[in-house]
Order: C-alpha cells, then sequence, then structure tokens
C-alpha cells in the first residue's frame, strides 16, 4: 500500500461510510484487503474476506478486528498494530 497511511484508510473507510453508506463501507474494505493480499502475494479465498467485512460492519458501524477481538473504531485512534509486543 505504497503512498498510502493506516490512518488516510481509516479516515477513508468511515468517510464512506458516513457519506454512501456501511454497503459502500463494506465494500472499500474488501477491496482494501484484497489490494493488500495481492501485494503480499498472498492467495486468499474470497469467502474468508467477505466474512471478515461482514464481521466489522454487521453492527451497521465500521469495527476493527484486532488480537482482541472486535471493536468499535474511534474516529480519534487507530487500533494497534497486530505484530506489536506487548
Amino acid at each position: 500500500m505504497q503512498g498510502r497511511s493506516k490512518s488516510h484508510l481509516h479516515k477513508q473507510h468511515h468517510g464512506i461510510h458516513d457519506y454512501l453508506g456501511i454497503e459502500a463501507a463494506r465494500q472499500a474494505i474488501i477491496n482494501e484487503m484484497i489490494l493488500t493480499l495481492e501485494g503480499a502475494r498472498l492467495d486468499v479465498d474470497s469467502r474468508h474476506l467477505l466474512l471478515v467485512a461482514d464481521v466489522m460492519t454487521s453492527e451497521g458501524e465500521v469495527r476493527a478486528i484486532g488480537p482482541h477481538g472486535v471493536r468499535v473504531l474511534s474516529t480519534v485512534s487507530l487500533p494497534e498494530p497486530l505484530s506489536k509486543s506487548q
């Protein structure tokens, strides 16, 4: 994802949700996952991506999935990276 920061993507998904609705935000999440996985040359069944996007948007707002489960994204902070040791 050259040229894009996590903050930009976070704001993008919320902006899409605010202006176009949750289905558009869901599709943006799917598209971003596909681009990320293709960039890493990883082959993941698209049904898994759809399931993840469904979980992230099932409550009508964009939620994060992290090492401790699913939570509502704050517009102020981003979820911590999965690789960060605690």
